[in-house]
Formats: C-alpha cells, structure tokens, sequence
C-alpha cells in the first residue's frame, strides 16, 4: 500500500516538474535558435556566392547549375532543420499538454480534497460548538439549588427545564434519558398517589424508549427500562429487560444487581443471590451488593423458620451467610448506620435463637 504523500513532498514534486518543464521549454527555445542562426547563415552565405557568380559568369550555363545545386543542397538542410525544430517543438509541446493534462485532472481532486477537509474541520468545530451549548444547557436545566426549593418544587422545575431543553434538541439522546430520571425520582415519593406514580413510570418508559432509538445504550437503556417496570410491579416483564441488557452486555452489572433485586421481590430469593454473586464478581468492593444479597440470605432463613418444621442447619447456614455479607460492606463502608444496626440486630437474633433451642432441647423428655 502506497504511503500517502504529506503536503510538503506535493509541493517539492510540483516545483521539480515546473523547474524541469521550463528547462525543457529553454532547450527547445535554445535548439530553435541555433537552427534558425544556422539556416540564416547559410542562405547568407549562398546569397554572396551567388552575387559572386553571377557578377564573374553573368551568361555562364556552369553557374546555373552550381547555383542550383547549392539552392538544392540549402533547401536539404533547411527541410531538415525545420524537421528537427518541429520534432523538438511536437515533443515539447506534448510532455507540455501531458503535464497540463494531469495537472487538470490533479489540480480539482486536490482543490476537492482540500475542500472537503476544510468542510469536515468546519462541520466538526460547528458540532463542537453546539455540543457544549446543548451540555451547558442541559447542566443548567439541571442545576436547580435544592437548598433555596423544596425536592417536590427542585425536580418540578427541572424537569420543566429539561423539556425546554428536548424542544430546542429534539435529536439528543441524553435530554429524554435525564427526563426519565428525573421522573423516576419524582415517582418516588410516598406521598404521591398510585395513579400518578404510574402515570411518571409510563412517560419514564416512553422517554427511554426514544432515547435508545437517538442512540443510547442498549445495556443502559434496557435496565432502565426494566427498573421502571419493575416500579409498575410487573416484575416479568422487567426481568425480560434486565435479561435483555445482560444478553447485550454480559458484564453490565447494575443488570444482575436489579434483576437480583426484582427477583428478589418475587420471593425467588436462590435466583437473587446467584445475580448478586454475579454483580460482585464485576464490580468488585460495592457495599450495595454485600446489602442485597444478605437481605436475600435473610428471607431464606425467616422463610425456613416460618415452617412447622424449620431445619434448623439450614437457618444457621443462611444467618453465617448474612452476617458475612454484612461483615463485608461494613468493611467497606464502616460509616453505614444500615449495616451497623442490621448486623447488631442479626447477632441479637441469633443469640435469642441458639437460646430458644437450648431451653428446647431441655424441656423435651428424654427417649
């Protein structure tokens, strides 16, 4: 593969030809003169030999013929100089017309070439330009300051901002997504009524649904999707979206964590747990992960002793289990009330539990 020439080297290889084409123009220019010189002279000098003769042998039948000779002998010489100037001139003339002819051809693709990088530069700095405005725009929409409103009148006045927002760059992706955000956060709120919740969580699904067609990311698009469902408790249908983004992206893990948690809401706590191993493999040290998934172990051992005959290995197994995770994101983060009081209240509930069993095992008589 050819390497593309940089502009330097074009413009050495073009003053090069130029040099070489005057050159070539000198020498023909040069060869015509000296043929032209040559034939004027020698018609100069037949001239003085004819004068000559014809002043010595004004009848003479001898002089004719030497005349006629010499006029035959210049005229051998002059078709030949002329013949030599028009193969120097036809030569020249044609690496001229070639040279001009691929000039022609060159000159408009480099003027079109140049031409199309200096559109793509200004296209590009054009793009860049309304970029950071849209980015301002919506950094502005959404920097409401939440200590002068309330959170109610914050994400009203956001999400009011927001929409201006979509209506002057109805082709952004990321304006739909902050909207379905900031109307998630809004679904939120206890105090809103059941009818209004879904009413957000439908517009929420309608403004991802959009988005994903602008361009945002499937995995991003199809959990957020899910997580909307799943606020609808059409928990089937936000396993089949979570399960979507994962088929998508097998290593998005705020896939396995969500689907854990909906899993986890439908009492399929052993399918929770295997997401939430799977989340913590990804991400790593995330607290939340430790937190869910010893909320799971916790259902499975309350559920165990829920039964008129609990096995009692099985609820020591799950509570070691949850008091691990527990362990575990209070490493993580040793500042988490949450996990301080759920861990002590573990500890409290298994000492009462190992007690229990022990006055049990006493009160019952002896085979």
């Amino acid at each position: 593969m050819k390497k593309p020439k940089n502009k330097a080297q074009k413009i050495a290889i073009f003053n090069i030809v130029s040099i070489t084409a005057l050159i070539g123009l000198a020498i023909c220019l040069g060869l015509i003169a000296f043929l032209t010189i040559s034939v004027k002279s020698d018609i100069a000098r037949l001239n003085t030999i004819t004068n000559n003769q014809n002043l010595l042998h004004e009848n003479s039948s001898a002089n004719e013929i030497l005349i006629v000779q010499y006029y035959q002998e210049l005229s051998d010489k002059t078709d030949a100089a002329i013949n030599k100037i028009l193969i120097v001139v036809g030569t020249f003339a044609s690496i001229i017309t070639i040279f001009g002819v691929v000039l022609a051809f060159r000159a408009p693709k480099e003027i079109e070439s140049k031409m199309n990088e200096l559109n793509s530069k200004m296209k590009e700095a054009i793009d860049a330009a309304d970029n950071a405005k849209y980015q301002a725009e919506i950094l502005d929409a959404l920097n409401v300051n939440n200590t002068v409103y309330t959170g109610e009148i914050t994400d009203s006045i956001r999400l009011h901002q927001i929409t201006s927002v979509i209506r002057k760059h109805p082709n952004k992706y990321d304006a739909y997504a902050q909207r379905a955000f900031i109307q998630i956060r809004m679904s939120e709120r206890e105090e809103l009524l059941e009818n209004k919740q879904h009413e957000l969580l439908w517009r929420v699904i309608s403004d991802l649904e959009i988005a994903r067609g602008l361009g945002q990311s499937i995995d991003e698009n199809y959990s957020a999707i899910g997580f909307a469902y799943d606020r609808l408790e059409w928990h089937d249908k936000a396993i089949n979206f979570y399960t979507k983004a994962i088929n998508y992206n097998p290593d998005y893990d705020p896939a396995y964590t969500s689907r854990g948690i909906t899993y986890r809401r439908k009492g399929e706590y052993l399918k929770a747990i295997e997401d939430y191993d799977k989340a913590i493999e990804l991400s790593g040290d995330v607290s939340v992960d430790y937190i869910n998934r010893s909320v799971a172990y916790c259902n499975l051992w309350i559920n165990e002793l829920d039964k008129d005959k609990p096995n009692l290995d099985e609820i020591e197994k799950y509570m070691h289990l949850q008091e691990l995770d527990l362990m575990k994101a209070s490493d993580i983060d040793p500042d988490d009330e949450y996990v301080k009081r759920e861990l002590d209240e573990l500890r409290e509930f298994k000492q009462k539990l190992k007690q229990k069993m022990e006055n049990d095992q006493e009160k019952s008589p002896e085979p």
